[in-house]
């Protein structure tokens, strides 16, 4: 700014000495024109000085601003990084404390496609969760209300007995010995003739394809020596991890 009012004085000052015939000029106005020729040169030279210096401190300050940004955004990205860590941690976390819940419909659509059987369902002892799968199962595979269930006969759910089970495996957990071997077993009086993908016409294909659209594994075991024919045993296991 200051360069600049002295460029406008010097112009104002040298202006008559420059334009003005010289026999005309009197001493102050040849005074004046040489004063307004240093003021002139003096006003271009902070001009110059000063936009190279405003130049460099704009230069100076993009360069600032830049890398200021980039902090500023690489700390949004690590925020946005542990909110998406801590967000799946919190589902993980919920996916393993969140009790059992069954489709109802999808399980009734699978056994609506096969012949009624007779069920009785097990639920590891004092486990509230097992218990409130075990009354899940029990809606939906019997008559339910008023009659949107699968319509099969189903037996009120009883606590896994602490005897009996395998007797090959009798020094292992209690679940496992009623062989539900990840949080949930079929035992059958009888071997499932294929995959139950592939035999869901029959009572047991449809009940192991229900249980899992419904949202639960159910792994099929050949137990004859502990269900009667013509009838299966869901066990109702500790939740898996």
């Amino acid at each position: 700014m200051l360069s600049e009012i002295a460029v406008i004085v010097g112009v104002a000052l040298e202006t008559p000495a420059v334009f003005g015939k010289e026999e005309n000029q009197g001493r102050w106005v040849r005074r004046a024109g040489r004063a307004g020729h240093v003021i002139l040169v003096l006003g271009l030279a902070g001009e110059i000085h000063f936009g190279a210096a405003i130049a460099e401190w704009e230069t100076r300050f993009r360069v600032h601003a830049r890398k200021q940004m980039a902090r500023l955004e690489k700390k949004a990205a690590d925020a946005n990084e542990r909110a998406a860590k801590l967000e799946n941690e919190n589902l993980e976390l919920w996916r393993r404390v969140r009790p059992r819940r069954v489709d109802g419909a999808a399980l009734v659509a699978a056994l609506k496609n096969a012949p009624p059987a007779t069920v009785e369902i097990l639920y590891r002892p004092d486990d509230p969760e097992a218990y409130g799968v075990a009354l899940q199962l029990m809606r939906w595979i019997g008559p339910g209300e008023n009659g949107d269930g699968g319509g099969w006969d189903v037996e009120k759910p009883s606590p896994i007995p602490l005897g009996g089970g395998d007797p090959r495996l009798q020094n292992a957990p209690l679940e496992t010995r009623w062989m539900a071997w990840s949080g949930m077993g079929i035992l059958s009086s009888e071997p499932p003739e294929r995959p139950f993908w592939q035999a869901e016409h029959t009572s047991l294909g449809a009940l192991q394809a229900g249980l899992l659209r419904a949202g639960l594994s159910a792994q099929v075991s050949f137990a004859p020596g502990l269900v009667p024919p013509g009838r299966f045993v869901i066990v109702v296991g500790q939740k898996p991890t």
